[in-house]
């Protein structure tokens, strides 16, 4: 019975090794009409991040001929300026004055510049002296706010409809999305932040106590002393 068996099985076989060719060139090509062909796949970038850049808003105040304080218009338009901008302490303000081609400043312009220096600094903001006089007529002085503003990403569909392909998302964009929209310090995005001063006496206690043995017991608290 075991001969009989084996020689069928030895029969068989070739029959079995044409089956999947025949399958193949039997398959109707029709079936797989909308599937994206392996050969023209592309993946979509994987993870989308949260992105802010820097923005520079510039404002110009108008001096009188010889005059070294604000009139009312101009302390108006000042007003206007850093009201529309949402200034805050936290934003980079630089103030600059007109150079003369040796780069100095006349006297009159310095007393301006001084002048406008003491208005923002009353508001509590981060007032700095700017090296770019390129905006910055005679008779003006020039304000420049600089901050960093959130991009937030697109997360709709990158291709709606493809060719009868179900649409591919950007992965992770709504966690970016959400990222953006809820860091306190979008600066944060563009580079990040150093290191705080570490305690190294402090460290180098605690190292010393673990090779003499000394190391301190972790408090322990029970349900009965709260």
């Amino acid at each position: 019975m075991t001969t009989k068996l084996h020689l069928l099985t030895r029969k068989l076989l070739p029959v079995l090794a044409l089956l999947p060719m025949t399958a193949c060139d039997g398959f109707d090509g029709s079936m797989n009409e909308g599937v994206f062909p392996l050969a023209s796949w592309a993946p979509t970038r994987w993870h989308v991040p949260a992105e802010a850049e820097w923005v520079r808003l510039q404002h110009r105040v108008a001096f009188g001929s010889e005059s070294m304080e604000l009139d009312r218009v101009e302390r108006e338009r000042l007003a206007a300026f850093l009201t529309q901008s949402k200034v805050t302490a936290r934003d980079d303000v630089f103030v600059s004055a007109p150079r003369a081609a040796d780069g100095t400043v006349d006297p009159t312009d310095l007393a301006r510049l001084d002048a406008i220096r003491g208005e923002l600094k009353v508001l509590g903001l981060n007032v700095q002296e700017g090296d770019d006089d390129s905006m910055v007529a005679p008779g003006n002085i020039g304000i420049v706010i600089r901050r960093a503003v959130v991009i937030t990403p697109d997360c709709e569909a990158e291709d709606p409809v493809m060719d009868g392909v179900r649409p591919e998302f950007h992965v992770g964009c709504t966690t970016a999305y959400n990222l953006g929209a809820m860091v306190a310090f979008p600066e944060d995005l563009i580079e990040g932040r150093g290191l705080s001063p570490a305690d190294g006496n402090k460290a180098a206690t605690s190292i010393d106590r673990y090779r003499k043995n000394k190391v301190k017991d972790i408090d322990r608290e029970r349900t009965s002393d709260l």
